[in-house]
This record gives structure tokens, C-alpha cells and sequence, in this order.
């Protein structure tokens, strides 16, 4: 009876959400494989060497994404804290990667390395509204 309950109380939404992180997720590990064992990326015609630094706090952010998308579906009140971390995460990350390089070749780089991946600004757009989401959900009690 207490399964029923709970699926009834999963919205559309919650089902999107988890689905979106989940594949973007698996998408970002797999597209990101060389990237987190690799010594050195081709960017056009130059190298760069991914820091100890890059690789963690990549990781780090996977790890939260899925975390977070697995603890939305079962309803849980630590999604909003995940999602809210991963999305602080990736402020950290965009401005790390972008301010040594400038704004305009983050964006280049991170468009023609990653043709699947959404980009940045509809990626940060989403986190957020997601922690917006997830804040109203514990609100209403749905997240417990």
C-alpha cells in the first residue's frame, strides 16, 4: 500500500528530472572518459593538461548529479541539498575553467568538445530552476 502511495505522489516533473540528470550524467562520464584519464586534451591545434584539481571537482559533480536524481525519485529530502551543491559546483567549475582562458573560448571549447552536451548557460539555467523545484517540494512536505 505504502509503494502505491509513494508513486502517486511522484509528478511528471520528478520523473523528468531524475530521467534528464541520470542520462546527462552518463552522457557527461562517458564523454568525459578521456578527459579524467588522460594526461593531456587536443583543443583545436593546442593541448591542455587537466588538473588533479579539474578531474575531482568533475567527479565530484557526477557523483552529486546522480545522487541527487536517485534520492529525487525515492523522494527525499537531501535531493534539494544535493542539487543545490552540484549547482554551486558548477558556478565554481565555470568560473575556474573561464577566467584564465576568457568567456569566449570557454564557450568555444566547451560547444565543439561536447556537441551533445547543452550549452552552459541552459545547463546553469536548469540547475537552478531544478534547486528551485526541489526548495518548493520540501516545502510542501513531497520531500521528506
Amino acid at each position: 500500500m505504502e509503494a502505491t502511495s509513494l508513486a502517486r505522489k511522484r509528478s511528471v516533473w520528478i520523473w523528468l528530472i531524475t530521467i534528464y540528470f541520470l542520462v546527462q550524467t552518463i552522457l557527461n562520464i562517458h564523454f568525459s572518459l578521456p578527459y579524467l584519464s588522460e594526461e593531456t586534451i587536443r583543443i583545436d591545434n593546442t593541448y591542455w593538461e587537466p588538473s588533479i584539481i579539474d578531474r575531482t571537482l568533475n567527479t565530484l559533480r557526477y557523483i552529486l548529479d546522480i545522487c541527487g536524481a536517485i534520492s529525487l525519485f525515492l523522494l527525499r529530502r537531501i535531493a534539494f541539498y544535493l542539487f543545490t551543491s552540484s549547482f554551486f559546483l558548477t558556478t565554481i567549475l565555470y568560473i575556474y575553467f573561464a577566467i584564465p582562458i576568457g568567456w569566449s573560448e570557454f564557450l568555444k571549447i566547451h560547444l565543439l568538445n561536447h556537441p551533445f552536451y547543452a550549452p552552459p548557460f541552459f545547463d546553469y539555467a536548469f540547475y537552478l530552476a531544478v534547486c528551485i523545484y526541489t526548495w518548493k517540494l520540501v516545502k510542501s512536505g513531497t520531500l521528506k
